[in-house]
């Protein structure tokens, strides 16, 4: 439990690492600390999208494996969805 529900959190707060690293062409360290602001109320909403992401996953196993190339895409396509809505919202440098 006590290593569970850090780890939940920690996963949510950088749930943008590999984002950033792409499109603006950061760092490792510097996209870690990026993300952990970017998230900064957001990190529930990633949570309930992962959450989200079990059933669906599952749902795609039910269906001969196949599904879960379609639903690991969407789920990908979320969470970039998510990214360019904070990132967006953001006010420009």
């Amino acid at each position: 439990m006590f290593c569970i529900v850090p780890g939940i959190y920690i996963a949510c707060k950088l749930a943008f690492v590999p984002y950033l690293v792409i499109d603006r062409n950061m760092g490792a360290i510097e996209a870690i600390r990026e993300s952990w602001r970017l998230t900064d109320g957001h990190a529930l909403n990633i949570f309930l999208i992962g959450v989200l992401a079990i059933p669906i996953v599952l749902g795609g196993l039910l269906l001969c494996g196949v599904g879960v190339l379609v639903s690991s895409m969407w789920i990908r396509v979320t969470f970039a969805s998510i990214y360019h809505a904070v990132t967006a919202a953001e006010p420009a440098d």
